[in-house]
């Protein structure tokens, strides 16, 4: 694990290891739909297909591991239940 200083988020190296595996297959399958787009709406490819599994079978990983870790889970449940203080007194203000 990173160690972090107070107030950064922190996950486990095996979600850093996911998270980057997830942002670079979700990079090549965008790449391979930009450069094949005529190709696909022709025929189909199947390096897009291919590339758009690789997407989907790292993300699967990465939410499957972020549900079975408890420090990632514990850290994306804090995050995610963080009220958004530029709402609150944007709302407020309506009022």
């Amino acid at each position: 694990m990173k160690v972090n200083a107070p107030g950064q988020i922190r996950f486990c190296d095996e979600y850093e290891r996911l998270l980057e595996e997830f942002l670079l297959s979700l990079g090549k399958w965008k790449q391979v739909e930009a450069s094949d787009r005529a190709k696909v709406q022709a025929e189909g490819s199947s390096e897009m297909m291919a590339a758009r599994r690789e997407y989907v079978w790292a993300l699967v990983a990465l939410q499957g591991h972020s549900r079975e870790c408890s420090l990632c889970e514990e850290t994306l449940r804090a995050r995610i239940n963080v009220p958004d203080r530029n709402a609150s007194a944007a709302e407020s203000s309506v009022s």
